[in-house]
């Protein structure tokens, strides 16, 4: 849907990334901790107040499960701050 937006996308599994596929553009990453290790780039990147850990978002002290919910949270990018991040977090 987003090549035929008129952006382009590529889609790729974790094993297939390779940093210089990433840290120059502008990403999506699906899945969670657990599922999807390339979640670990973004630990310590979060906003202040805001951690995400496997299924579960805090926020100001709040927790809150991802649990039979999806998160989408758009962040700076880890490695180029000209660039965006998405998260969109699910639990299978």
């Amino acid at each position: 849907m987003l090549n035929e937006s008129g952006y382009q996308a590529e889609g790729k599994s974790f094993d297939d990334v390779a940093l210089n596929d990433w840290k120059e553009r502008s990403i999506i990453v699906l899945g969670e901790e657990t599922s999807n290790p390339f979640f670990k780039e973004f630990n310590g990147k979060y906003p202040i107040g805001v951690n995400l850990s496997k299924n579960q978002l805090n926020v100001d002290g709040k927790d809150f499960t991802i649990d039979d919910n999806l998160l989408m949270m758009n962040i700076a990018h880890p490695k180029d701050y000209s660039k965006f991040a998405t998260l969109i977090s699910y639990t299978n």
